[in-house]
């Protein structure tokens, strides 16, 4: 996948279908507009999806959490098989750009011959911008436009404000379902302080970026895809209180794997909420609690899991 990132210097001169967003969590809604334009595919287009390289929200309000970070974000696209993937920085131009102002300097880079969208779709200054504004000008810029009607689960909207609600809730399931995969965080593995390793349980330690929304602090079961394998495991995302004072963190116990991990760049998938963090009377009963968790989890993931 061809990735440009942070940047308006980009040019795609075989004929492409775009599809444009912020894509914050690729979820099932999402998954309709990638399977219209893998249909333009066939007929020899390029897959190109169009988003932010900072979320707009994030730049009205500092402590905007993302559900997908950049780099999270592209492992996503690539995946369900985008050709290139173009991150515009959100400049004040930007911002004040009109519609078709906008369009035409996306037409100036791009040999677009499709474009996908939702019904929901709002673009350019103001979001004065819609599909109906994209269709008013296919015979100007010599594209067609695709409407895909949005996807609804119990009656109601597939969304990335639906989905953040439920992450904020660690409703886990339910989140996994509505986004078509396990809701995960991409880290390098650094070196924690050694203390699963004195008692026998070894975890994998990440630091997450400050904008990355997390499920509540408490324990998680989770899996870890490690050389191709998926590994099962518990997660607990906290501060870890019976032990002293931390940042946030995220340590993940794997069952069936001993190897070392340091440096390395994995996804932690949350697949379930189990409970709380709290703080312990002793470490010894921490230890006892964790077992429990632990056997919890294998159960779980046993039901979970294929």
């Amino acid at each position: 996948m061809k990735y440009y990132q942070d940047t308006f210097d980009f040019s795609v001169e075989e004929p492409c279908v775009i599809s444009l967003g912020k894509f914050d969590g690729l979820h099932m809604g999402h998954k309709c507009l990638m399977e219209q334009m893998k249909k333009e595919k066939e007929n020899g287009c390029k897959s190109v999806a169009i988003t932010f390289s900072v979320p707009p929200r994030s730049l009205e309000s500092g402590s905007y959490k993302v559900l997908s970070t950049n780099e999270e974000k592209k492992a996503i696209f690539e995946k369900a098989g985008i050709d290139v993937l173009i991150e515009l920085p959100f400049t004040e131009q930007l911002k004040h750009m009109s519609p078709y102002d906008f369009l035409r300097m996306l037409n100036d880079r791009i040999n677009i011959r499709v474009i996908v969208v939702g019904t929901d779709f709002r673009f350019g200054s103001g979001r004065q911008g819609s599909y109906l504004t994209l269709q008013n000008y296919e015979e100007e810029f010599g594209y067609t436009c695709r409407v895909v009607e949005k996807l609804q689960y119990q009656q109601k909207d597939i969304s990335s404000t639906r989905i953040r609600e439920l992450i904020e809730r660690g409703a886990m399931e339910e989140t996994n379902l509505l986004l078509g995969y396990p809701y995960f965080l991409r880290g390098t593995v650094v070196h924690g302080e050694g203390l699963g390793h004195t008692k026998g349980m070894p975890t994998i330690n990440m630091i997450p970026p400050e904008n990355k929304l997390l499920p509540p602090a408490g324990v998680y079961a989770a899996t870890v895809e490690i050389d191709r394998k998926v590994c099962r495991g518990i997660s607990n995302i906290g501060y870890k209180p019976t032990v002293g004072a931390f940042p946030i963190g995220v340590e993940t116990h794997l069952f069936d794997y001993s190897g070392s991990l340091y440096g390395r760049t994995l996804d932690v998938c949350f697949h379930h909420f189990l409970r709380p963090e709290q703080k312990f009377a002793s470490l010894d009963s921490l230890m006892v609690q964790i077992q429990k968790d632990m056997d919890a989890c294998r159960e779980i993931l046993d039901n979970i899991l294929p």
